[in-house]
């Protein structure tokens, strides 16, 4: 995996946890295997335990940025708009948001917000 894949990897670890987290205050054991669910489908070169650890790390940064977690998923946020051009790349991290959302069976207004917040700062025309 190149050092590019794997950064991007870890940041949307991070914006997937940060996004099931605080938009609910709540991170639920569906949307950590929703999360993981969707971490593998973007690295099927690694194997699960692979995608496992790269997971933990991920809940590692995010509990010892508690300070800074709305900094860190702008930055990551904005790192992915400027590190990525295709739309559909960034529809289907959307997507994954979404689908992270729906699995512990409520699409809130707050997570809903979240996705179009991010949506406009891609410059994506994104509705569910």
């Amino acid at each position: 995996m190149t050092d590019d894949k794997k950064v991007l990897l870890n940041n949307l670890g991070y914006l997937y946890i940060a996004f099931a987290h605080l938009t609910d205050a709540n991170l639920q054991q569906s949307e950590l295997e929703a999360i993981k669910s969707k971490l593998i489908e973007r690295a099927p070169d690694l194997s699960y335990d692979e995608v496992t650890n790269l997971l933990d790390d991920a809940i590692q940064w995010y509990n010892k940025s508690a300070d800074e977690r709305l900094r860190v998923v702008n930055t990551i946020a904005e790192a992915i708009h400027y590190d990525i051009e295709e739309a559909s790349i960034k529809i289907s991290i959307l997507d994954d948001l979404v689908a992270i959302a729906k699995a512990d069976g409520n699409y809130q207004f707050e997570e809903k917000a979240f996705v179009n917040v991010l949506s406009s700062a891609w410059g994506i025309d994104y509705s569910v």
